[in-house]
């Protein structure tokens, strides 16, 4: 049984990036083999966000490098087993590497919250038929929450207020002090205005529209 403590968590955004690198292939597998174009300067443990490709459900998700083997890149945890999600032979895109991470300091312990990710259903009935039929079908977006004191001279501020602004999809990852690590990719938004409350510290509330599902965790 193993248990992770919230408490010493570290969210980073990334904030650059390596050269974009083609992906003639991907194969389907519990763990997706990517080829890379040749000299690509990916080594083990490499970050990697998958920025286009074929199979719609991988484009923007990142994974880490478990494998190299000359071109061929396995992307742990990266599951694209399924060929009826995932159509053999048509996941060809485009990759970069993560080089960069800044984190966002001075998140309120207590103000993380995590919401959406629900199963969403079709329900229908039959004109023959007394019973409705319920079938699932997509999931709600998921979101992630968290409050900051207000403090513009931290990177990391600076980084959100410039993500607020673009609305990019931009890759995260979460770290705990047991060495779990979390990647995302999201729309990062910050408030407008700082939240002054009384007998407090001056805040910003923070919110992550996630645009892909956030990978496996890895343990180390």
């Amino acid at each position: 049984m193993a248990r992770t403590p919230v408490n010493g968590l570290v969210i980073s955004i990334a904030s650059a990036f390596g050269a974009t690198k083609s992906m003639s292939a991907i194969t389907n597998a519990t763990s997706a083999i990517a080829t890379l174009e040749a000299a690509h300067g990916i080594i083990v443990s490499d970050i990697l966000q998958i920025v286009t490709s074929g199979w719609p459900k991988i484009a923007g998700r990142v994974a880490r490098a478990s494998n190299v083997a000359t071109n061929d890149i396995t992307l742990e945890n990266l599951d694209s087993a399924n060929t009826s999600d995932y159509p053999t032979g048509s996941g060809a895109g485009t990759v970069r590497e993560i080089t960069t991470w800044t984190p966002i300091g001075q998140i309120l312990n207590g103000s993380f919250a995590s919401s959406g990710g629900e199963q969403q259903y079709n329900t229908f009935q039959y004109l023959d038929q007394d019973d409705q039929i319920e079938e699932p079908i997509g999931r709600a977006p998921g979101r992630l929450e968290f409050t900051i004191h207000d403090d513009i001279s931290s990177a990391g501020q600076v980084l959100l207020e410039s993500l607020s602004s673009s609305k990019v999809v931009t890759p995260f990852s979460m770290v705990a002090r047991t060495g779990a690590k979390w990647y995302g990719a999201g729309r990062f938004s910050m408030g407008v205005s700082p939240d002054f409350q009384g007998n407090s510290n001056v805040a910003r509330r923070v919110s992550v529209s996630l645009a892909v599902p956030m990978v496996t965790p890895y343990s180390t």
